[in-house]
C-alpha cells in the first residue's frame, strides 16, 4: 500500500496501549509495520482457529514454528492472517515435504528432512 509513510518501518509491540490500533493506521498510510506479539497471546485454544484480530490489516506478521510436518496448523494461521488483511511470512526449523498435506511450503526453513525430529526442549519433560 502506498501513502505518505511509504518507506517508513514501524515495529509494533502488540498489546501495549494503543499500539495495535496505531499500527493498523500507520500501515493504512503506507508504513511497513512488523508486529511482535506476546507468546501467551498465541497459545492455547484451537490453533486451527486463532482469534479474529481486525487490527492485523496491512501488517507483516512473522509466523514461527519448529517443524512443518503436515503443515495444517501453520497453514490455518497464515490463512487467518490473510483473511484479516495481514501479510504472513512463515519460518520453520524443519520442513518435511513428504508429510505436507497443504499447498505451498514455508517461506524460510533451515533443514529439509523426512526424518522424525526430537527437540531437546520437548523430550522427557
Amino acid at each position: 500500500m502506498s501513502g505518505p509513510l511509504t518507506g517508513v518501518k514501524v515495529l509494533e509491540l502488540a498489546g501495549i496501549g494503543p499500539g495495535p490500533f496505531c499500527g493498523m493506521l500507520l500501515a493504512d498510510m503506507g508504513a511497513e509495520v512488523v508486529r511482535i506479539d506476546r507468546a501467551q497471546n498465541v497459545r492455547g485454544g484451537d490453533p486451527g482457529k486463532p482469534p479474529s484480530d481486525p487490527l492485523l490489516r496491512g501488517q507483516r506478521i512473522l509466523v514461527v514454528d519448529e517443524v512443518w510436518d503436515s503443515g495444517t496448523t501453520i497453514h490455518a494461521v497464515t490463512e487467518r492472517i490473510r483473511q484479516a488483511g495481514g501479510i504472513p511470512t512463515t519460518v520453520v526449523l524443519h520442513y518435511k515435504p513428504s508429510n505436507s498435506v497443504v499447498p505451498g511450503a514455508p517461506d524460510v526453513h533451515a533443514v529439509t528432512t523426512d526424518a522424525w525430529v526430537v527437540y531437546p526442549f520437548k523430550a522427557g519433560g
